[in-house]
């Protein structure tokens, strides 16, 4: 189904899919739905609309694209309210088997966002990925990477979540899971991992970007957000970046019950302005990524730091490592290029004998505490890691072994 230009109307719903209201349909297949520069358009779904007690077992797939020019006034562009990838769900089953896809290129969406389907009521499971794509556009509400519960209903993911933003102006947060309405009495649950990843874009004060979902939403997998660079540039992002689910903070309660990761992939030498950095697991700087984080962030809650030779970590206010596990990536096994290697720099770093460091293409290889620093041999090269007061940095030094 492709629509061009030619709709508008605040009242306007569009669906890929079939009306099945009241009755069973298990019929496999797809659709395919394309929006070209439409406005006004109230709701968006690429599946279908099941009601009043219908039920949908299928083997399906959905794809929804919209091409809006994103243009510099938002004004100029082309609005939309909610646009779901997925099924409409108000009273009924669904099990789907496949994947739901929405691919976002400009426009402007007033209302959320959301990559898999819309429960009203009822219960709806799929087996499956759920795919976001954002190449620019206004958003003035929610991302999600999920499905979305409205009042009772509950929804289950049994496969990953992928969204991908690379440009793009947001002031709603972000979240790699499922959402709710704050008065939903369902449950959400992603059987499997989500997975963020940005290379551009401008994201507010009060865009916030989780890697879980809405307020005790559950992650069964690993939530990763990865912060990469589009031709050495990278998103501007004054938020929070939280691994977990909304109200884990509040509840103290882990949501994604697997490994939380922030991960930096050719970030480039740039800063990274999120006030506040929480609850990960585990850091990685790879790719040549020497990031400045904010004086307000504390990372003392990280028990995994992996980072490769070139890349480095600078600006937090405080970091504790005792207990920690560095596994260092080596460019050379013939020792550092540069001799020296500054790993992090900043205030409040604190580390005793309990920090594990490692060699992390040979994990058995460690450095061993001699009282004043780390100290050993990986392929016949000595290495010396110590805290520099001056720099206030841990610097890993290596000389070759006569």
């Amino acid at each position: 189904l492709d629509l061009d230009a030619a709709i508008t109307g605040s009242d306007t719903r569009i669906y890929g899919g079939s009306l099945i209201d009241g009755v069973d349909n298990d019929a496999n297949g797809k659709t395919t739905l394309t929006i070209e520069a439409a406005s006004g358009l109230k709701r968006v779904f690429g599946g279908n609309h099941i009601a009043n007690g219908g039920s949908f077992n299928a083997t399906f797939s959905t794809n929804v694209t919209i091409n809006s020019e994103f243009k510099s006034n938002v004004s100029e562009c082309d609005e939309y309210q909610m646009v779901f990838g997925g099924h409409h769900l108000e009273g009924g089953s669904f099990n789907m088997i496949g994947t739901t896809t929405l691919t976002i290129n400009g426009g402007y969406f007033l209302s959320r966002v959301v990559a898999g389907s819309l429960i009203n009521s009822g219960s709806g499971q799929a087996m499956g990925n759920s795919i976001l794509t954002i190449n620019g556009g206004y958003f003035s509400k929610e991302i999600f990477a999920g499905s979305f519960i409205q009042q009772d209903g509950d929804f289950t993911l049994y496969g990953s979540t992928e969204l991908t933003i690379t440009d793009g102006a947001f002031n709603g947060s972000i979240y790699g899971g499922n959402g709710e309405h704050n008065a939903a009495t369902g449950i959400s649950t992603v059987v499997g991992n989500t997975n963020i990843t940005i290379s551009g874009g401008s994201f507010g004060t009060k865009s916030y970007i989780y890697g879980g979902s809405f307020d005790l939403g559950i992650v069964r997998g690993n939530s990763t957000i990865t912060l990469t660079s589009n031709n050495g540039t990278v998103a501007t992002i004054k938020g929070v970046i939280d691994g977990d689910s909304s109200n884990a903070q509040f509840y103290l309660k882990e949501m994604v019950e697997g490994e939380r990761t922030l991960a930096f992939s050719n970030y480039g030498t740039n800063t990274l302005y999120a006030k506040t950095i929480r609850n990960f697991d585990t850091i990685e700087l790879m790719g040549g990524s020497n990031v400045t984080v904010q004086s307000t962030v504390k990372l003392s809650e990280v028990s995994l730091w992996e980072i490769e030779e070139g890349s480095s970590l600078a600006g937090f206010s405080s970091n504790n490592l005792s207990g920690d596990t560095i596994a260092l990536y080596l460019d050379d096994i013939a020792g550092l290029t540069d001799g020296s290697w500054d790993i992090m720099t900043g205030d409040g770093i604190v580390f005793d004998d309990s920090l594990n460091i490692i060699n992390g293409d040979k994990p058995s290889e460690r450095l061993t505490w001699d009282g004043d620093s780390y100290t050993g041999k990986w392929n016949g090269v000595s290495y010396d890691l110590s805290y520099d007061d001056q720099k206030k940095s841990l610097v890993l030094t290596s000389s070759v072994i006569a």
